[in-house]
């Protein structure tokens, strides 16, 4: 005869299923506490807690009585067997009491075993070593490790953080005296480099910031309004930032002027180093600074301590790489349909290429009036980049760069040439960076900066095959300083008339970008002056120097083009590299 067995409720089925796992967890819930403490103010439990030594904070927990803040023994390690030993704080809900409780347990943290069972064996620490002396990487390290016999590889997350121990065992923190910088002065060598602006606060966390250059580079200030500024990372172990200065001239090569490390980057940092730029120029040249632009990222700090220094008047330009990237992620997350974000990404392009401050204004109202059904998006753009950000399309500064791309692939050669893409120590980075700045000083020129770009061979054929086109050039306005030519951007322009005005932003892109105004100065030396004009057009705004400006020059007999850019036929297109050598007559093969 079957028997029915006997009822057991589900939970007790789990428990005997469970094995000793539970019942762990079990005998851990089930700790004695005993009442040791009343304390009458947080700071008096604290500070009972931190004279013992021995107690690392847990967890917190809400009850009945009060919220509860339980303590471990900090005599083992966070993860892994736990001392039986613990205290809690007791915050009472119905007064300011703190109640200290601890469990009746007494500490067998001795008994738990050794720290080597839960890390990094001593045997694979000492080979770690050995590799890291090496100057390898993590990832090097790891494969060296994997091919030894004998040795069980660590994780990644485990190797990282020795070698993180390791690297703060060795480099030290981060400590700049100030008598240290006192000692730089400046020096009658214009190639030395000298500390030209510094503040330092000697406290427990140390807090600084200093400005390096050389006389000879602080005199390139003298011969341009153009300045680019940027910060970059994963230069010094610390983790501080490294501030580059520097400007670009008419052929767009970036010249540095000095280099800064502080230990943030906030708005007294970038002011420091204007600061000690606008008077060291001043002291040593008797130049007054007075920049008229500045690209730059979208970092407040840095546009706030240009305005604390030089004003309003300057036009602080958004770095256009910098901007279009933030503004097709955001089509892409806020538009779902592909058709629509490819028509949007191609009108943003259209309106960067605005050339004035009046018709960006107006182009961009007509932009918002076209998407405006694309809510998210245009709350986005009108907040970001016509009211904080406005200055990122190409007449918002003539004649200066519409990016920051030359001080970033300024940066990129510091990693890749000078600190070899390795986090240096503040003190060694220093060294480095005195002997870089050095070799910037040698290798830039003493003349001034040229004030006309440099005509390449490609740019005379394009003006010269422009210039033998059948275009109808007319003359807008004439005065003893200029003269301003109108020209149709195409043969197929008949049907729109200069000035007519554009309804919405399919007429802005059709009517504004159909001709092109070209500025030719008039000087004595006409024939040198005309180098100092401008155009409207796209590439202008970008290389200083375009077909139609040379193609003007051409046709009004002001330049003559060498005689290697006449031999190409019209409608060809050179091709790229050196031109080949003419054979000498003659000579049979």
């Amino acid at each position: 005869m079957d028997e029915v067995p006997v009822y057991r409720s589900e939970s007790e089925e789990e428990e005997e299923g469970a094995g000793p796992s539970v019942q762990a967890k079990k005998n851990r819930r089930n700790k004695s506490w005993v009442l040791i403490k009343r304390c009458y103010n947080v700071q008096e439990a604290e500070k009972f807690v931190s004279n013992e030594k021995t107690w690392s904070r847990n967890y917190t927990r809400d009850s009945d009585e009060g919220q509860k803040r339980f303590y471990r023994c900090n005599k083992v390690k966070s993860k892994g067997p736990q001392c039986d030993c613990a205290l809690y704080l007791l915050f009472v809900n119905d007064c300011n009491d703190i109640l200290i409780f601890k469990t009746t347990s007494e500490h067998n943290h001795d008994q738990i075993g050794t720290r080597s069972e839960y890390g990094i064996p001593e045997n694979v620490k000492r080979e770690i070593n050995k590799l890291f002396d090496l100057r390898l990487k993590p990832k090097a390290i790891l494969e060296a490790l994997n091919n030894m016999t004998g040795i069980k590889a660590p994780s990644k997350r485990q190797l990282n953080n020795y070698l993180y121990d390791r690297s703060r065992e060795k480099f030290g923190r981060a400590a700049i005296y100030l008598g240290e910088l006192e000692k730089w002065t400046i020096p009658d060598d214009e190639n030395e480099v000298f500390v030209f602006s510094y503040h330092v606060i000697e406290v427990e966390e140390p807090s600084f910031r200093l400005a390096l250059s050389t006389k000879k580079l602080l005199n390139i200030v003298c011969s341009t309004d153009i300045l680019h500024i940027d910060a970059t990372y994963k230069l010094i172990w610390q983790g501080f930032p490294v501030l580059v200065l520097g400007t670009t001239d008419k052929n767009r090569k970036f010249h540095p002027l000095c280099l800064g490390v502080s230990t943030n980057e906030r708005q007294e940092d970038f002011q420091m180093i204007f600061d000690g730029l606008k008077e060291k120029v001043l002291s040593l040249f008797d130049h007054v600074m007075q920049p008229k632009v500045l690209v730059c990222d979208a970092a407040q700090s840095i546009r706030n301590a240009f305005i604390a220094v030089f004003g309003t008047t300057p036009v602080i330009r958004m770095c256009w790489a910098h901007a279009k990237k933030n503004m097709h992620q955001k089509v892409q997350k806020t538009v779902n349909n592909k058709t629509k974000q490819k028509e949007i990404v191609q009108d943003i392009d259209a309106l960067h290429n605005a050339t004035s401050y009046e018709v960006f204004n107006a182009a961009s109202q007509a932009f918002v009036e076209k998407w405006q059904t694309q809510t998210e998006f245009i709350h986005y753009f009108k907040e970001e980049w016509l009211k904080k950000h406005p200055n990122w399309f190409l007449g918002a500064a003539p004649c200066s760069p519409a990016t920051n791309n030359a001080l970033e692939a300024f940066n990129r050669n510091i990693k890749d040439q000078n600190t070899l893409r390795e986090r240096l120590p503040l003190s060694h980075f220093l060294t480095i960076a005195t002997e870089m700045i050095a070799q910037w000083s040698l290798q830039s020129c003493k003349e001034p900066l040229p004030e006309t770009p440099t005509i390449e061979l490609k740019d005379w054929t394009d003006g010269y095959c422009w210039a033998r086109k059948d275009l109808r050039i007319k003359i807008l306005s004439s005065n003893t300083a200029y003269t301003e030519y109108l020209i149709p951007s195409s043969s197929q322009v008949g049907e729109v008339s200069y000035g007519e005005q554009w309804l919405n932003f399919e007429d802005y892109k059709m009517k504004h970008f159909a001709f092109w105004k070209v500025t030719v100065p008039k000087n004595e030396t006409q024939n040198v002056e005309w180098r100092k004009g401008s155009c409207t057009c796209p590439q202008f705004h970008k290389k200083y120097v375009c077909k139609h400006l040379l193609g003007l020059a051409i046709r009004l007999k002001l330049a003559t083009p060498p005689m290697e850019a006449k031999a190409l036929p019209i409608g060809q297109k050179r091709k790229r590299g050196r031109l080949t050598k003419s054979r000498p007559a003659l000579i049979i093969q």
